[in-house]
């Protein structure tokens, strides 16, 4: 997912070296071409990129693990794994991740899964607790509700990787997907596993086409202050789209790369929500995939009805907030696709494509 209003913050200037070292890998997270971010790294002359990193000392809580903190994980090789449960670009590295934890822990690998949400949703512990378990992460997720461990790394992006040897020592970063062989080859070499054993990552290396190629994430809420707005407004001074209820009309002309909404919604600063059945979203957009963070508003589920270039429409299911998948190897090129809610209530909050 791509970095959010957090960008503004002020790095820690314990780590103001690190990310000088490590701007050339920054992007917008799942977004670009791994192969663009920097150069290939060395694996037999990797760089310290920082003599010690804060570790998860200031998690909330945590998940399948009692609390670890940096002192109790000297002498591993640790991977700082930062993501949340509704970033699609996330949850396609979890099989990555969970091939590497599966073959090397045995070896000294530790994986610190650690959940610094985007959405307030996704600050509740039982909707992490429940991902955790839906998405089959097995290793310890520290629970990061106020982003402190974010902040205390000078993270700017999900998912992102940060990789520690045993002596505490920071020496790989990667921010997005991709880089799988790289990331799995730093952890041999620093694991001392044989190079000539088998690899863990049998998963295909994704092939992760140019911005191009595809639309960008795209905001339903008010606090992200795009073009994209469902208002259709601009927000020069990032200050944030207004909010309140109100009725929009389709707009004669739609951009690509843009939304619009039609009917009564609320707009809210994370999400904007259905106030009537039949209330919806109009997208035009670039590429294959489409993904969309949903909630039903209340304790049942709802739906919506999802069409595209006005073909045969079909009924997704939606339930508690979560990414939603509405079309999946889709047609390429640019397409029109309607999004309307079953119910009042429905709240949509951010797009993602592929």
């Amino acid at each position: 997912m791509t970095e959010n209003g957090r960008v503004r913050r002020r790095y820690l200037g314990a780590l103001a070296a690190l990310l000088a070292i490590s701007a050339l890998a920054v992007m917008v997270a799942g977004q670009a071409d791994p192969a663009e971010v920097g150069e290939p790294v060395d694996v037999n002359d990797l760089p310290v990129i920082a003599d010690s990193v804060p570790g998860p000392d200031q998690a909330d809580g945590w998940i399948d693990s009692d609390p670890l903190t940096g002192a109790s994980l000297a002498g591993s090789v640790v991977v700082y794994d930062f993501w949340t449960y509704s970033c699609v670009n996330c949850v396609r590295t979890l099989p990555h991740l969970a091939a590497w934890y599966d073959r090397y822990r045995r070896d000294g690998l530790v994986i610190v899964g650690v959940h610094s949400p985007e959405f307030d949703f996704e600050k509740d512990p039982d909707n992490v607790e429940r991902a955790v378990g839906d998405l089959g992460v097995t290793w310890p997720v520290a629970l990061d509700p106020d982003h402190r461990v974010w902040d205390a790394f000078g993270n700017r992006y999900w998912p992102a990787k940060y990789v520690v040897d045993r002596d505490g020592r920071l020496r790989y970063t990667h921010y997005g997907e991709g880089a799988y062989d790289e990331t799995e080859d730093v952890l041999r070499k620093l694991l001392g596993v044989d190079p000539d054993s088998p690899r863990a990552d049998d998963e295909d290396e994704p092939d992760v086409p140019n911005l191009g190629q595809f639309s960008p994430e795209l905001y339903v809420g008010g606090a992200r202050g795009t073009t994209a707005s469902p208002q259709g407004l601009s927000d020069p001074d990032g200050d944030g789209i207004p909010g309140g209820d109100a009725t929009f009309t389709l707009p004669d002309n739609l951009p690509v790369d843009t939304f619009a909404l039609e009917g009564a919604w609320s707009i809210g600063s994370e999400s904007a929500t259905a106030l009537a059945p039949g209330a919806a979203i109009v997208l035009q957009y670039r590429g294959q995939e489409v993904n969309l963070v949903l909630a039903a508003g209340g304790s049942a589920p709802t739906s919506v009805t999802v069409s595209v270039d006005g073909g045969e429409p079909r009924t997704v299911e939606v339930g508690r907030p979560d990414l939603v998948n509405l079309l999946r190897d889709g047609p390429a090129g640019d397409h029109t696709m309607r999004i309307e809610a079953g119910s009042a209530g429905l709240a949509a909050y951010a797009f993602t494509f592929g």
